[in-house]
């Protein structure tokens, strides 16, 4: 059992419909990005042989988030528990946590289940808490263990898609070390998006198996090495905030 699960974002874009209208949706496994890396406000064609193309992930995170979420059945799930993106607020989009918690609500209903009255979930965390200040993984993940320490609970699942995975868990051995986090009985687990798709469809292991082949796959591996690097050797220039963690 899981008090809380939180589904971490990895972005939202604006897909072409059938009608010609627009529609926000997570990412999918291969996204084109800008030439510095972040997410385009709306869905162009991949290239793999493209140096933009990389790994997105945030509809995966949605999928495993409903299987854990039917597995653990945890009393709250939030969703990449931020406050808006840069590029979401430069375009007045919509929060990417609303994004992802609709998908996750939709799936659920398709399965024909009922999330009951008593669950909370949480799709970002408001700009007004944070105004000026654009969301990130380290941001993301500190007001998932405010949000636990608040209301006391203990037990906390995080989901990412796995080339997201190893920032994760350096950034919470990082607030871990800090003392308000260290002296609360946090448990979190760890759990890849990718690994859980394998085990879903032949569907969805192809679709994996083709991402972890793809030269995305290389680029964000080795982008996420150098992050890594960075934040250890104190250049990542990311502020630990103070607590905006209340929904």
């Amino acid at each position: 059992m899981l008090d809380i699960l939180a589904i971490l974002g990895r972005g939202t874009y604006l897909v072409p419909q059938n009608d010609g209208t627009l529609r926000w949706k997570t990412t999918a496994l291969l996204e084109t990005c800008d030439s510095d890396g972040a997410h385009l406000p709306v869905r162009i064609p991949v290239d793999d042989d493209d140096p933009r193309c990389l790994i997105g992930g945030g509809n995966a995170n949605v999928i495993s988030g409903v299987k854990l979420f039917k597995k653990h059945g945890p009393r709250i799930v939030v969703f990449a528990y931020g406050t808006r993106s840069k590029y979401l607020r430069t375009i007045n989009g919509p929060p990417e946590g609303a994004v992802m918690k609709d998908e996750f609500i939709k799936r659920l209903k398709d399965d024909g289940c009922i999330i009951p009255a008593e669950i909370e979930l949480y799709g970002g965390v408001p700009d007004e808490k944070l105004p000026g200040l654009p969301s990130n993984t380290l941001r993301e993940l500190q007001n998932i263990l405010n949000l636990a320490i608040e209301r006391e609970m203990e037990d906390i699942g995080i989901v990412t898609i796995g080339v997201h995975m190893k920032r994760v868990r350096v950034f919470i051995d990082t607030l871990f070390k800090e003392k308000k986090y260290s002296e609360y009985p946090l448990v979190v687990k760890f759990f890849k998006s990718e690994e859980i798709l394998l085990e879903q469809s032949s569907r969805y292991a192809r679709h994996v198996r083709n991402m972890i082949s793809s030269q995305a796959f290389d680029r964000n591996m080795k982008r996420e090495d150098r992050g890594v690097q960075a934040f250890l050797n104190g250049t990542y220039q990311v502020p630990i905030d103070q607590d905006h963690s209340k929904p």
